[in-house]
């Protein structure tokens, strides 16, 4: 048994821990963070970050999500992707671990912000008990057509068979065609925008690296009641804020995202308002400080 005593001692030598650490944190994350921000590739980044999380203390892994959240409202589009580029892996626990995620979350709930905790949910669907998928067909296009030609089809170059497979239901047959360069965007936000679906394809999207960097897809994603908590509450702050306040008024939009989006616009709105006076506040502010990056302007390819 461990002595009362003991015990007390340890948590008030932890919470000055804490307390020098949440003093320092503001003048030594940022450095720290900013050296990851200048590594290009975009994997090797998020690896870098995830490492960076797993090797801190949790109250430091903490601090360094907590800053990159919110830099996010601060016109940073690095912090965006950066946390973006965290959580595409889906969810936070495939990147961390399960036992330090849940003290990340524990801190989330305890310190906020509130939205931010969201980002540790885990939700296999947000469509409602009542839209479940089992009375689905794969593909109601192509329903004599098996799993194996299906997947073959999405790497093929025949466009008729492309067009129906945007409605396939398999994540498999999604992945593939995703990837195949013949997609173009209109494409993919057809995939993102289904309903009802599978949100298995719908996490697909999300970890496309060629897509997910569209403004267009992040929004179908963002208003899909099939997509997962986790991956809207990641996508949202990527979202401008005529978008952010459709969405928190959303009727089909489950209540957890409505509530996130009315938050975040409300952040996004404060933070406006005391950068108001400075030359770029209302002009980067209200596109959500998208970078080329983000609204994918390097890819002309398709």
């Amino acid at each position: 048994m461990i002595d009362p005593w003991l015990a007390a001692a340890r948590r008030g030598l932890m919470s000055l821990l804490d307390a020098h650490l949440d003093r320092r944190a503001d003048r030594e994350l940022e450095p720290l963070i900013r050296r990851i921000t200048r590594i290009s590739d975009r994997e090797l980044r998020r690896s870098k970050l995830a490492r960076l999380i797993q090797g801190s203390s949790p109250r430091l892994g903490f601090l360094v999500l907590r800053w990159l959240w919110e830099s996010r409202d601060d016109d940073d589009p690095t912090a965006r992707e950066m946390l973006l580029d965290l959580v595409t892996t889906r969810p936070l626990v495939d990147s961390l671990g399960y036992e330090r995620t849940r003290r990340l979350y524990t801190f989330a709930q305890l310190e906020g912000p509130a939205e931010m905790g969201r980002l540790f949910l885990s939700t296999g669907t947000l469509a409602g008990p009542g839209r479940k998928r089992n009375h689905l067909a794969e593909n109601e296009k192509m329903v004599s057509i098996s799993l194996g030609q299906r997947k073959a089809y999405a790497r093929g170059r025949d466009r008729f068979k492309l067009d129906r497979l945007l409605f396939d239901r398999n994540p498999a047959v999604i992945r593939n065609l995703l990837r195949n360069p013949r997609v173009v965007e209109a494409d993919v936000i057809r995939v993102a925008a289904q309903r009802p679906t599978n949100p298995a394809c719908l996490v697909e999207v999300y970890r496309s690296t060629r897509w997910i960097s569209r403004y267009p897809i992040k929004k179908a994603l963002s208003f899909n009641p099939y997509t997962p908590l986790d991956i809207v509450v990641a996508v949202m702050p990527h979202l401008l804020r005529q978008d952010l306040r459709d969405l928190s008024r959303s009727k089909v939009a489950d209540e957890q995202v409505r509530l996130a989006a009315s938050e975040m616009l409300g952040s996004r709105e404060r933070t406006g308002r005391r950068g108001r006076n400075s030359p770029s506040g209302d002009v980067a502010g209200e596109e959500g400080g998208e970078s080329a990056v983000s609204r994918g302007d390097g890819e002309r390819g398709n």
